[in-house]
């Protein structure tokens, strides 16, 4: 959102945007708490058309939110899905379309042709590495080789677009050089997290000083979910894990619940955004122990940067990257050996004073080097730089 410092650009603002998925859902933290609501502070007007299926529904001031009953099918999806989000798009007759997903380059390309609609592709992920850990396209040998026709034809569709944000600096330097790009990366707002009070829990231990550690985002187990709930039962309540996000594979939630390590977890199901961020003010420590994957060890992870701008420590895979982010914030772990995580977890539960100075150095990090307001300038900048001066 604009402070009252910053300077508006005006070769871009009151333009008719429109922010198109047909994965991301109506409270998407990237699509629509930071780069919709923040193009629509800066005097643009925003249409955020989504996959209703995929979140909860949110209303907003600012905002017009359109959300899709999309094909149930992810085959189905890809193929009717660009379609729909598109036509629903053009509607508000829009001076930008501006989308997330790979299935809408190729017909938003056309569509900015046709109707002199400026392009926007938007990369949060490096989707040539996240092909590969796609098990539902095959074998590895079959991923390779999708992976290697994706980056070839993504070449031309970078460059024929009229701008392309990166929400990492090593996605970016994949691109193609002659494209226009710019990193946007995907910090917190810190001006919303700070208007979100804490969830009320009750705790389900004996114990009221339990440490509370939180995990948000996607339930599955190349998220580390096996790992953490595992270490909940190895600590026997000494550490009660709260998980809330969208569940991938209903056998794997059924799995963890018939451990005896579940009486120390608590799932709240699919929170909104403020929902989850209430959640993390709640709890003591974050934690992100991702699997060492191609697309993941190169990776901000999002909610990270949210738990340090909820003033929260985070327990965190041990990536190179990551160390340098971190550094101070976070304890560091192997995400595949349970036992290191337990450790780390009893060195917080042992030290307060510890867990209160990585929690301060959370907060002070998020406030000067991580917070989507920075960013957003950026974004609204590049936004500007789509119409020459007059």
């Amino acid at each position: 959102m604009p402070t009252g410092e910053a300077r508006v650009p005006t070769a871009g603002t009151g333009k008719r945007i429109a922010l198109v998925s047909i994965g991301r859902g109506p409270s998407d933290p990237r699509a629509m708490h930071k780069q919709a609501r923040s193009l629509a502070g800066w005097g643009h007007q925003v249409t955020y058309i989504c996959n209703a299926a995929s979140g909860p529904m949110v209303t907003d001031d600012l905002v017009r939110v359109d959300a899709l009953r999309m094909p149930a099918w992810r085959l189905v999806r890809q193929i009717c899905g660009p379609g729909m989000a598109l036509r629903e798009a053009m509607r508000s007759r829009p001076d930008v379309v501006h989308v997330f997903d790979t299935a809408l380059i190729v017909p938003a390309l056309r569509l900015g042709r046709r109707y002199a609609v400026k392009v926007v592709v938007d990369l949060p992920e490096d989707n040539a590495k996240q092909i590969l850990q796609k098990s539902y396209l095959g074998p590895m040998s079959t991923r390779r080789l999708a992976s290697c026709v994706y980056k070839r034809l993504s070449r031309r569709w970078f460059v024929a677009a009229d701008l392309v944000i990166a929400a990492t600096p090593s996605i970016a330097e994949s691109l193609p050089a002659e494209c226009q790009r710019i990193v946007v990366r995907n910090f917190a707002a810190i001006s919303e997290i700070d208007a979100v009070p804490p969830a009320g829990l009750s705790c389900s231990t004996a114990d009221t000083h339990v440490l509370r550690v939180v995990y948000v985002g996607g339930i599955s187990p190349i998220r580390g979910i096996r790992e953490l709930v595992s270490v909940a039962g190895m600590l026997g309540g000494a550490v009660e894990l709260h998980l809330a996000g969208p569940v991938y594979d209903d056998a794997l939630l059924d799995e963890l619940k018939s451990t005896t390590a579940w009486q120390f977890c608590r799932y709240h199901g699919w929170l909104d955004w403020p929902g989850s961020i209430a959640l993390v003010k709640a709890c003591d420590v974050g934690a992100c122990v991702l699997q060492a994957t191609p697309n993941q060890v190169e990776a901000l992870p999002v909610k990270v940067f949210e738990y340090m701008a909820c003033g929260k420590a985070s327990i965190v895979s041990s990536f190179p990257l990551w160390r340098r982010l971190f550094a101070g914030a976070a304890l560091f772990v192997d995400p595949a050996d349970p036992g290191s995580i337990v450790r780390l977890m009893e060195t917080l539960v042992a030290h307060p004073a510890l867990l209160r100075r990585l929690s301060e150095r959370s907060r002070l990090l998020a406030e000067t080097r991580y917070s989507w307001e920075s960013e957003a300038e950026r974004l609204v900048h590049a936004y500007a730089g789509l119409w020459p001066a007059r």
